[in-house]
């Protein structure tokens, strides 16, 4: 026995993808923050944009593996294992990123405690802002769990469809200028929705109970790749229009990424692969997932140091080059960190 049959093989590619999909991300806006208009930038601008699903994805995920499971997890098993894990595992990475970006001759006592109280603060690195989020999402699942599980199909698109709209496409029109007069109206609703990512949570778990038959299936995926182009079209045309960087149109409650996270999601839940070295590959790194977010920043910001990044030589070749080596690179370390004793399972 292996140990892969009683998985949701379509989880684990997914939560692969994500996971480099993360790092293209990352290694892209490297040198995007600069250079509105050129080659490069719109080279990166598109790698960033064909990856945004990243995110969104990780939070369908979890959706689906807790609002779905049969399991009766009680609040406190939830507080004691599922939070515990994530809030230790925030917490070492927030210290090690803390630690590793202040100079031998700051250490000292009162640094250190300034260190604690940014980190409690939540002033961490930027990527660990996803942690906060998704540990937010599952304080609310002896909510959200109920209401999936005893909710009929049609009820249930309905609130996937009402976060939909109230998180992501008033947040679009909002905007622009032009829809000001119904801005205050929409800020008004939301208000009363004001919990951003659990339309993903909810999302997975639909998508994952019913799947959707073949004769609209095509239909998402035209909208999936359509809203990857919207995604990448608007931002480059916001920010060369106006000359200035701006991440609006690409940010993970845009209608557009939600759209393509529906989209992969969808056409990854009905994949199959044979149980072969490609899928046994894929689960390894699955499997390595959560170290690999926290550690992989680590290693863009090391190569950054010692001159190592995207303008090192051509964008189009540097982002999947460099991305590779900090998926080898965070995959090994993650792998590490796991076989630490006692520890092991709480930071990687």
């Amino acid at each position: 026995m292996s140990g892969l049959e009683n998985r949701k093989q379509y989880i684990d590619i997914l939560r692969a993808l994500a996971a480099i999909g993360v790092i293209f991300i990352h290694v892209s806006a490297q040198n995007w923050y600069g250079y509105v208009g050129s080659t490069n930038w719109i080279v990166f601008t598109i790698y960033e944009g064909l990856f945004r699903f990243s995110v969104p994805v990780f939070f369908m995920i979890s959706g689906c593996l807790f609002l779905n499971s049969k399991k009766e997890k009680q609040i406190k098993a939830l507080y004691s294992n599922s939070i515990k894990k994530l809030v230790l595992f925030l917490l070492f990475w927030a210290l090690v990123y803390k630690v590793v970006q202040i100079s031998r001759n700051e250490f000292s006592a009162s640094k250190i405690i300034d260190i604690l109280i940014e980190i409690i603060r939540g002033d961490t690195q930027a990527h660990l802002w996803f942690l906060y989020s998704l540990i937010g999402l599952y304080i609310l699942v002896p909510l959200l769990k109920p209401a999936v599980q005893n909710s009929t199909k049609e009820q249930l698109a309905y609130i996937v469809t009402a976060c939909f709209i109230l998180g992501s496409i008033c947040e679009f029109l909002g905007q622009f200028q032009v829809m000001g007069m119904f801005t205050n109206i929409f800020n008004k609703v939301k208000s009363g929705f004001s919990v951003g990512y659990v339309g993903y949570f909810l999302l997975g778990a639909y998508i994952d109970k019913y799947n959707i038959d073949n004769k609209h299936r095509k239909l998402v995926y035209l909208f999936g790749v359509l809203g990857t182009v919207m995604t990448i079209g608007l931002v480059i045309w916001d920010c060369v229009y106006t000359q200035t960087l701006n991440e609006r149109f690409w940010s993970y409650t845009m209608p557009w990424v939600y759209l393509t996270s529906a989209a992969l999601f969808l056409a990854i839940r009905n994949v199959h692969l044979s149980e072969n070295n490609i899928y046994k590959a894929i689960a390894e790194i699955s499997n390595k997932s959560r170290g690999v977010y926290g550690v992989h920043f680590l290693f863009i910001l090391i190569f950054w140091k010692v001159g190592f990044s995207t303008f090192s030589f051509i964008g189009i070749l540097s982002v999947p080059v460099i991305s590779a080596i900090v998926v080898v690179l965070s995959y090994f370390f993650s792998a590490l960190l796991m076989r630490i004793p006692v520890v092991g399972k709480y930071i990687a």
